[in-house]
């Protein structure tokens, strides 16, 4: 069932970096056309890392292996420590263990915070868009520790917003490139039929990552 399941969610991820391929190689995307293909990014980043994981683990268990499980629906995370904990969880508990616990004894919570997540944005690329990736991470986990919304859900969809925020860090080549981009107007009448396609699969890959996250708890 792992394999089978690493199967699928690659196939989600494989479609979906078509699209979003595509829009980040434009020079000059509409910010609504942007958005849309940071949300795809976002959703095919998080299949393709679970899907090879599920297949590497269904693997070794063929073998008598059992693999840690690295991704836990993080989809369905209320807050961005929740996040962490359920995203990469291998480079997660790592740098945890021993570097948020090391720095945050000498120097305190806030400033450990932005050491561990600007690391875990370093490890990813000796770039300087990977660092404000981490970076960003850091502070937002700091601004947003006191945050907690009525309701569950918009905890969690507060959460992927500020997630999506920081994996477009991730996804544009450098921090020029991005600032240019957010500088463009919102969108063309062209591009309007490509944003609601990359829109619309993003949604429905979203949806099934959240229901199969949702089966995957409840099945625990």
């Amino acid at each position: 069932p792992r394999a089978a399941r690493g199967n699928f969610l690659q196939a989600v991820a494989d479609t979906l970096a078509l699209y979003t391929d595509r829009v980040f190689a434009m020079e000059a995307p509409g910010r609504l056309l942007l958005l849309a293909g940071s949300l795809a990014f976002t959703v095919q980043l998080i299949a393709d890392f679970s899907g090879y994981t599920d297949i590497a683990r269904g693997t070794a268990r063929m073998f008598g292996f059992e693999l840690m499980e690295n991704f836990r629906a993080p989809f369905l995370a209320p807050d961005l420590s929740e996040f962490w904990r359920r995203w990469h969880i291998s480079l997660s508990s790592w740098i945890h263990e021993y570097v948020y616990k090391p720095v945050r004894s000498r120097t305190g919570r806030a400033f450990a915070t932005v050491v561990a997540l600007g690391l875990a944005g370093f490890w990813h690329g000796a770039a300087w868009h990977f660092v404000a990736f981490g970076l960003y991470f850091g502070v937002a986990m700091i601004v947003l520790r006191p945050v907690r919304l009525p309701w569950h859900a918009l905890n969690v969809a507060l959460t992927f917003s500020v997630v999506q925020g920081g994996l477009l860090l991730f996804r544009e080549p450098d921090l020029t490139t991005l600032l240019h981009h957010l500088r463009l107007p919102a969108a063309g009448h062209a591009e309007l039929p490509l944003a609601a396609i990359v829109g619309a699969l993003a949604a429905t890959g979203c949806t099934l990552l959240t229901v199969g996250g949702i089966v995957q708890r409840r099945a625990r």
